[in-house]
């Protein structure tokens, strides 16, 4: 564990490096991702403005959401989103031998080679709004709630992302599937249960999305233990598929490759 941390921190440092280079377009780049993230909050602000509530969701339910999706947006590039959209050339080029003769994890390498500080606006934006939420009573067990699935539901993200670009193994032509995840991921910018039932069921199970914003926003106005069970086992069964889907598009890459 000590090694991957002194990776991470070097990675880190090498990463700062680029963020001097291009200090003045990540500034500008996140200035507009903010602008943009404020002015979804006034539409809902304008939505919600003679109404209580849309479907049992409240004005804080829907700012919850914007949060952890704000937030999951940081997560995701600032650790493994670029990395994984970058397997496809790197299997293409054969630039990909040079990193599994490192002594780490394939997986751990390839995910979190590069750290990317293109979307801090999306981490400040989302602490702000929880913490305008907070302004709000509120207990312990609701804001805990909160935290510990939106992590599951980042770790579930993570587990997808993976899978999608484990597909570079298989076939060179990758573009498409990125594009396609982005879209989806998308969608879990709104509530659930807006999509119909059939919808609302796939994005609980084949594509679990829910899990990315809507169920952590539940988890706080209502923490059910029902939510944990199924977060954590949503998790555990893609972690595990992602990780034999890994290996496997990995074995196929070794053996073409020697």
């Amino acid at each position: 564990m000590k090694k991957y941390i002194k990776v991470f921190i070097y990675l880190l440092k090498f990463s700062l490096m680029d963020l001097i280079v291009y200090r003045w377009d990540l500034l500008f780049r996140n200035i507009g991702f903010a602008l943009e993230s404020w002015v979804i909050i006034l539409f809902f602000k304008v939505l919600y403005f003679n109404i209580p509530e849309i479907n049992g969701w409240r004005y804080r339910d829907l700012l919850l959401i914007v949060a952890a999706y704000n937030i999951l947006e940081w997560l995701l590039y600032f650790f493994y989103e670029h990395n994984h959209r970058r397997l496809h050339q790197k299997v293409n080029r054969g630039e990909l031998d040079n990193l599994l003769t490192k002594p780490l994890d394939a997986q751990v390498i390839i995910s979190f080679k590069d750290i990317n500080f293109q979307s801090f606006a999306g981490l400040f934006v989302g602490i702000f709004i929880i913490f305008y939420v907070l302004k709000d009573p509120y207990t312990m067990v609701q804001l805990f709630s909160f935290i510990l699935l939106f992590m599951v539901g980042a770790i579930i993200h993570y587990a997808i992302s993976l899978m999608i670009a484990t597909i570079s193994f298989f076939t060179p032509k990758m573009e498409d599937f990125r594009h396609i995840e982005g879209r989806f991921r998308d969608l879990a910018f709104y509530p659930v249960d807006i999509y119909p039932p059939i919808l609302k069921f796939v994005f609980k199970t084949f594509l679990p999305i829910a899990f990315f914003t809507t169920v952590p926003a539940q988890a706080f106005s209502n923490p059910s233990p029902q939510l944990f069970v199924e977060a954590f086992m949503v998790a555990g069964i893609f972690l595990f598929l992602s990780r034999k889907f890994f290996l496997t598009g990995l074995k196929r890459y070794s053996s073409a490759s020697s």
